[in-house]
């Protein structure tokens, strides 16, 4: 299986020229989100990011909420500075993300990196002040890529501060649902795929109320400390209480560990 992009660990950092505050805001903030122009923790952009509280908008049946290195714990108190590490799967813009999985609480972090960055340090005083709770936040890390001749959205696991453990992912549901079901695949960026690592495995959780957050290790051999580094496909199936079915699709890389 061919290995995509660099194999060591990057964190992600501010770039050294910063980019006037209208390109910036262009460049980072979310034209999408709708945000309360009163609001004083209104998403905006602060400084190399773009930050704050927005209004609930209609999303997909299921939402990629986090993927990240367990536990996803920060190991200093909010209203202090936390190191965010991802390792980009390709030489481009990398996009980081973190986001509320707090019903309720509609807040998001956004920012554009540039991959031979080394080091992004995130200011955690307004996630503080909104007493959100490291277990509210979802990360997530990515950049588009050409895959099998198309762009993809390839994402990279997360790490807080050095840490790590076993791949988690998140997704948050809109709606109830009876059960999740995982499948993984590689694949390499020539759209060349390999046989099912798993095929519709169940999270067997029992239930899924909706927008509550459902986690599960990104493979249950090994909690995905095992695969190869390189280039996957996840294939998360869900059926819906009361009738229905949803899918999400994520491609995602591993580096060396």
């Amino acid at each position: 299986m061919q290995v995509i992009g660099r194999t060591l660990s990057v964190i992600l950092v501010a770039a050294a020229m910063p980019l006037p505050p209208l390109a910036a805001a262009q460049e980072i903030c979310d034209p999408e989100l709708r945000v309360s122009a009163d609001d004083p923790n209104g998403y905006r952009l602060r400084g190399d990011r773009c930050e704050g509280l927005f209004i609930e908008s209609v999303s997909g049946s299921l939402n990629l909420a986090s993927l990240h290195f367990a536990p996803r714990g920060f190991p200093v108190a909010f209203g202090e500075t936390v190191g965010i590490t991802s390792t980009p799967a390709a030489d481009s813009a990398v996009r980081l993300r973190i986001v509320s999985l707090k019903r309720g609480v509609h807040y998001r972090m956004d920012t554009v990196r540039s991959p031979d960055a080394v080091a992004y340090s995130w200011s955690t005083d307004l996630v503080d002040s909104l007493a959100l709770s490291d277990e509210d936040l979802g990360l997530l890390s990515w950049v588009v890529m050409d895959v099998g001749g198309r762009p993809r959205t390839v994402y990279s696991p997360v790490l807080v501060d050095g840490g790590s453990g076993r791949v988690e992912v998140v997704i948050v549901p809109d709606v109830a649902l009876d059960e999740v079901y995982v499948s993984l695949l590689a694949t390499d960026d020539r759209g060349t795929e390999g046989g099912y690592l798993e095929f519709e495995r169940p999270v067997d959780l029992g239930w899924y109320p909706a927008h509550q957050p459902v986690s599960f290790p990104l493979s249950a051999e090994g909690n995905g400390r095992g695969l190869d580094a390189g280039l996957y496909r996840l294939e998360i199936g869900a059926v819906i209480e009361g009738g229905g079915a949803g899918t999400l699709e994520v491609y995602l890389h591993l580096a060396d560990r």
